[in-house]
Parts: structure tokens; C-alpha cells; sequence
């Protein structure tokens, strides 16, 4: 239940006092009820108060019907790094008049996002799945299946044991910075949110905006259970000690967000992913690494390639005219853009053909990888050289009774 809250009479200090322990008290009721603990707010190891955090400081913004704007400025630091300033300012819904204001900072220069931990990565699959081998089982390294690995191992003397060996691991410098950019503008917005409530509502009595020691954001299932914030006083004028030993109730956790539909793959790309899988499972059942496979890691790099050779098959076959995929600017070069949409209108058109000539394409690519790795072809039976043609009959028991 929260306390109504009346306006004190103009010219009136005994009724503006009055009116401001009432606000308070009417605020404590609210922290009372409607935080919850673990997910409004937390205890940071270390600190005396609770820590307020984003949907906590968003419900203090909806009890006093103001809704937040967000001022952002970013500042270049170079090598890709950038610091972004972000002003908060919560309006009053009736009004529109600014009621409070915050500020906070965020950049990549900080160390969850200067910095990375490095693991050694298998050559074969590129897991970050490598253990070393005892030395019984011949030393060396092995990929674990357990971690998503794909269970190849490289003894003491293979050629890549003492590449992975020299792979860098532990904390080492973030080599794309632009990764972690758009999560320092959200951490950012969420600072300046928190300053903007604090400020608002006054509740710096209540938590704070400390940050832990490490300079890292605190989950909500990592923070300690603080204590209660203090309850409401149920007399007007104060003096009532808050009701002891009442705590808000946890709700009970939401189930994860299913994950967002992702676009369906193009035939084209299905069997192209098909092929690589194919060749991927070939080369490792062969011990061959990925590292080690020259110009082969997979059989087909990107799809652009298809792309392109299917454009040149159909021109030459005279599905399609050159000039219909070729630049406006640059005649004799081609528009990756307009084959693209001509390979799609003979999808439409003549899809088994299309389908037996990327067939054909995947088959060819396979045979010259083959060939370059001397991997033999399943396909085609070896001839057996060293098996003689069995003699006619009668020539063994005739050589054999000239002899005696």
C-alpha cells in the first residue's frame, strides 16, 4: 500500500516538510514491493550497499512517470577503439519537462573488451578443444570430443604438435575491437540510465552505482543476496520503525527466449555445405588437418564461386547473354549482383539443370583436391599390378613332367 502523497499548502515550510517525508516514504514503499532482489538489484562482494541495476532504475523511472532519453557522443581513441559519453535525461510524461538527468561512460579501452582469452585451436576442425597427451599414448596433443572437438590427435612427432605448442594462449590483446563496440554503447546507455534514477529518486541512501573491482558488469545470478531495502513507515509523520523481517518474493525464473529463426539456406548452399562436410569428414578419416591441406581447406570456399562458374556455363551455353550480367560502367567486367539474380531466374526456369551442372562443378573440385593431396578415389577401383595371369591348363603338369 503507498502513501498519498498531497501538496503542501503555498508558503507553508511545516507542509512542504511534510510533503517530502511522505515522498520518501511513499518511494520506500515502492522499493519495498516492487524490487526484487537478484534482479532489480544486488550485492556486489565487497560493498555495504546494494548495486542498482537497469531494470531496477527503469521501474523508479516508471514510478515517477518520467521516461528516459538518451544523448550519445563517441570519441574516436584509434586502433579501432572508441569511448562513448551518454547523457540520460528522464521526462515527465505529463509535462515532457526534464525531471532528472545522469551521465555514463563506456569504452573498449576497458578490459572485458581490450582483452580476450586465448585457447589453442585444433588444426583440423578449429575447436578450441586441445588437451596435451600423457605420454603413454605417445605425447603430443589431442582434440576432446567433449569439448566440440573432433577427437584428432597430433603425436609428439607430427609436424603440427609443435605448431599448436607455439599458439599463444592466455590474455591477449581483442584484434577487432569493432566486435565489442555496439556492447559498450549498451553498457553506456545502461550507466547513465542507473545515474539518471539515482538521481531522480534520491536513492543513494538505498544502493549504489559501484562497480566491482575488476571494472565488470555483475550478472543477477552472481550477485549475493543483500539485505531487504528498508520498508515504509505506515505514519505520515514518521517515527514508525519499518515492519522487521519482511523480504520481497523471487519470482520464479522466466524460460529462455527461443532462439531467433535464422534464414533459411538456398539449395545452392545447402549442397555446397553438404560437399565441404563431405570432404572435411574425407580429409580427417585421411589424418589430414585442415593446416595441411594446401589449397583445399574446404572444397568450396564461398558460394560466389559457384555463382560465377554457373554465369559462365550459362552464358556459354546460351542460357543467358554476357551483357545482361555485366557492369553499366565496365562492359567486360561482371556484375556479382545481376548474376546472382540470373542464376535465381534459372532456378525458376530449368532447376535440373542447374542442379546437375553444380553437381558436376562439386564433382570435378573433389577430383582435383583428390589429386592434389593423393587421396585415392573411392570411386574408382585400383588396378592390381602385381597379380600374374594364372597359366593355361595343362602347361604347370606339363613343365612339371618334362621335368622329371
Amino acid at each position: 500500500m503507498t502513501t498519498e502523497v498531497r501538496p503542501a499548502a503555498e508558503g507553508s515550510t511545516y507542509a512542504a516538510v511534510l510533503q517530502a517525508v511522505e515522498a520518501m516514504q511513499a518511494f520506500r514503499e515502492f522499493v519495498g514491493r516492487a524490487l526484487v532482489s537478484g534482479l532489480d538489484y544486488g550485492l556486489i562482494p565487497g560493498a555495504t550497499k546494494p548495486s542498482l541495476w537497469q531494470p531496477g532504475a527503469q521501474k523508479i523511472a516508471l514510478f515517477f512517470n518520467a521516461y528516459p532519453r538518451h544523448r550519445i557522443r563517441a570519441h574516436e581513441l584509434g586502433g579501432g577503439h572508441v569511448e562513448y559519453r551518454v547523457t540520460t535525461i528522464l521526462r515527465s510524461r505529463g509535462t515532457h519537462k526534464a525531471v532528472g538527468s545522469g551521465v555514463g561512460l563506456c569504452t573498449t579501452m576497458e578490459s572485458r573488451y581490450r582483452y580476450r582469452q586465448a585457447a589453442r585451436t585444433c588444426p583440423a576442425c578449429g575447436a578450441e578443444a586441445i588437451q596435451q597427451s600423457k605420454a603413454e599414448y605417445g605425447g603430443g596433443w589431442w582434440c576432446n570430443r567433449k569439448r566440440g572437438g573432433c577427437g584428432v590427435q597430433f603425436k609428439a612427432d607430427h609436424p603440427e604438435s609443435a605448431r599448436i605448442a607455439r599458439q599463444p594462449v592466455g590474455r591477449l590483446e581483442n584484434d577487432n575491437p569493432y566486435d565489442v563496440r555496439n556492447s559498450a554503447l549498451k553498457v553506456g546507455v545502461k550507466r547513465a540510465m542507473v545515474a539518471a534514477a539515482m538521481a531522480l529518486s534520491g536513492a543513494s541512501e538505498l544502493f549504489t552505482q559501484d562497480a566491482p573491482p575488476d571494472g565488470a558488469e555483475v550478472d543477477p545470478g552472481q550477485a549475493e543476496e543483500p539485505p531487504p531495502p528498508p520498508a515504509a513507515n505506515r505514519s505520515r509523520a514518521g517515527g514508525a520503525s519499518p515492519r522487521p523481517g519482511w523480504r520481497p518474493e523471487t519470482p520464479p525464473p522466466l524460460a529462455p527466449a527461443p532462439p531467433p529463426p535464422r534464414r533459411p539456406a538456398s539449395k545452392l548452399e545447402s549442397m555446397i555445405q553438404t560437399a565441404n562436410d563431405e570432404w572435411d569428414t574425407e580429409c580427417v578419416l585421411a589424418g589430414i588437418p585442415r593446416a595441411m591441406r594446401g589449397d583445399w581447406p574446404t572444397l568450396v570456399r564461398h558460394p560466389n564461386e559457384a555463382i560465377n562458374h554457373l554465369t559462365t556455363w550459362a552464358i556459354e551455353d546460351g542460357f543467358i547473354d554476357a551483357a545482361e550480367v555485366a557492369k553499366d560502367d565496365k562492359p567486360d567486367a561482371r556484375d556479382h549482383i545481376k548474376a546472382v539474380a540470373a542464376i535465381r531466374k534459372l532456378y525458376a526456369t530449368i532447376p535440373a539443370e542447374v542442379d546437375a551442372e553444380v553437381e558436376f562443378w562439386l564433382r570435378h573440385r573433389l577430383t582435383l583436391a583428390r589429386a592434389d593431396l593423393e587421396l585415392p578415389d573411392p570411386d574408382i577401383a585400383p588396378e592390381d599390378i602385381s597379380q600374374e595371369p594364372p597359366p593355361a591348363k595343362g602347361t604347370a603338369e606339363a613343365g612339371q613332367g618334362s621335368a622329371e
